[in-house]
């Protein structure tokens, strides 16, 4: 079917009657049109360049009659041919095209290309329109640098980015979000319910709200710390800071958020305050320790000198033989007291720690109940350390006894030394500044007990502290362990899980040189 061309009229009350007048009123609309229109023959040559054309590329009609559109597209020679080839088979091509002006600079422009034909549905020539988009170019660019900024900052970002949109309640997380959480962010932006569901429940009513409430106020911004649980299971302190965009009006559009973790930060934190209140704890108790201790060494000694005017079968010795027995007990519990103070005395010597766990072993294994499975693994060839054997031992049985009581019904004792280097994260990490990074020594003992929660955890190694009922415990074993260990310029750490059994590791330095 012959294509036949739309006929163009003139105002009412113009009386075009020939061809020329058509063609006349045909050119004064295409001249006031201030987009580029371009006529090409069928060889590609320009035959008709308006007005437009000149304002958007900068040549005038003498100099672009008779060249082709190649000067002004001169990146796209080849897929210019292509799409001239398409249009003959009758696809009108458009697309956004990046020309040249005639002095040289960019310009780009949105091309509509057409195949024109004649009466008869001939083909004569290409008519092409060229409006210039160099503005909106350039803001998508733009844009699109700026998303790609956006992406390679999220991605190298140790925090997860989120934005919530208020509009549509969707929420996008950046990739951060696996790092801190466990989660794709794909995944954490499909479930919108994700997130507040790993807020730990304790936690949960009060960040919600804290941020519901700053979305429906006037407040510019918003931040809260709580627990997040990951996806192994374990849980994340995160600190969350948020800034709320609002319209001209003062309603919140959206909220643009930054998820940091700062588990290890509050860590150490927790670590620094309980290192904090021992030192404090022994202060105290190594001042009264020392008094009460020579009080108790001037009762012994006058109960000594009483002794020596009964005879040994008479009532008044045994009497006196029981108030030195007391006074005896009592005299070793402020040595223990004196020892997590750290201000008895000490004889530090060069020792292989090995020695010292097999010397501890021989005094505690008769005290084992046969329900209790007793594993020693010692690593060869051990650095010494520079520290009190005697004091080494009574940190090994206190622990293992320790060990014991926490197996009502059995259980497994493991007792392990090992060489292990220390950096400065893992000394930050557990709180202890007074150590440096280095080569330690260690002794790891563990048992298959009934373990302790975090507050039993907390005050493990204060003395008098004890979970065992009244007349079974002074609370005073780990708490010499402390006192011992810091005192030989170590580093003890427990860790432990109701259930699951409890594992207290001692770090001592390598001792290369020092006295025999």
């Amino acid at each position: 079917m012959p294509h036949s061309e739309p006929a163009i009229h003139p105002p009412r009350g113009h009386l075009a009657t020939d061809v020329e007048d058509r063609l006349r009123f045909l050119a004064q609309v295409l001249e006031a049109v201030r987009d580029s229109v371009i006529f090409t023959d069928l060889e590609g040559r320009i035959t008709y360049w308006n007005g437009g054309a000149e304002e958007v590329f900068g040549y005038t009609a003498e100099e672009m009659l008779g060249e082709t559109p190649a000067v002004l597209y001169p990146t796209a020679a080849g897929s210019l041919a292509m799409d001239l080839q398409a249009i003959m088979a009758g696809q009108p091509y458009v697309g956004t095209w990046e020309g040249r002006r005639k002095d040289g600079s960019v310009v780009w422009v949105d091309v509509k290309t057409t195949l024109v034909r004649d009466a008869a549905g001939a083909p004569i020539g290409f008519l092409g329109l060229a409006k210039d988009a160099t503005d909106r170019k350039r803001a998508e660019d733009a844009l699109l640098r700026s998303e790609r900024r956006y992406r390679q900052v999220s991605q190298a970002s140790r925090e997860a980015l989120w934005e919530w949109d208020l509009a549509t309640g969707s929420v996008e997380w950046s990739p951060g979000a696996e790092t801190i959480l466990g989660y794709a962010p794909g995944a954490m932006s499909a479930n919108g319910t994700l997130w507040p569901e790993q807020i730990h429940p304790e936690d949960r009513e009060r960040a919600l709200a804290g941020l519901n409430a700053a979305v429906a106020a006037t407040a510019p911004a918003w931040s809260d710390e709580y627990r997040v649980r990951r996806k192994d299971g374990t849980y994340a302190v995160v600190s969350d800071r948020a800034y709320i965009e609002r319209d001209v009006e003062g309603r919140a559009i959206r909220v643009v958020g930054a998820l940091a973790d700062v588990t290890q930060r509050k860590q150490a934190e927790e670590h620094y305050r309980q290192t904090d209140r021992l030192d404090a704890v022994g202060r105290l108790a190594g001042g009264i320790a020392h008094d009460l201790n020579n009080m108790l060494q001037s009762i012994l000694g006058w109960a000594g000198f009483l002794s020596r005017r009964f005879d040994a079968d008479s009532p008044g010795a045994e009497e006196v033989a029981r108030i030195r027995e007391a006074a005896g007990r009592s005299a070793k519990l402020t040595q223990q007291l004196l020892a997590f103070a750290r201000r008895d005395m000490v004889r530090p010597q060069r020792l292989d720690l090995n020695t010292a766990v097999l010397g501890a072993v021989t005094l505690f294994r008769p005290l084992l109940r046969a329900d209790i499975e007793l594993s020693v693994r010692l690593a060869p060839d051990l650095t010494p350390v520079l520290a009190d054997r005697s004091r080494m031992e009574q940190v090994v049985v206190n622990l293992a006894l320790n060990a014991r009581d926490a197996m009502p019904t059995g259980g497994r004792l493991a007792i392990e030394t090992g060489s292990v280097t220390l950096d400065e994260f893992y000394i930050e990490r557990h709180g202890n500044v007074a150590i440096r990074p280095g080569r330690y020594v260690m002794l790891a003992v563990s048992d298959t007990g009934y373990g302790m929660d975090r507050a039993t955890l907390d005050r493990v190694f204060e003395p008098f502290y004890t979970t065992k009922p009244v007349g079974q415990g002074t609370g005073l074993g780990l708490a010499s362990v402390y006192g011992s260990v810091k005192q030989a310029g170590g580093l003890v750490w427990a860790y432990s899980e109701p259930g699951l059994g409890t594992v207290l590791k001692v770090y001592l330095p390598e001792s290369l040189t020092g006295i025999e």
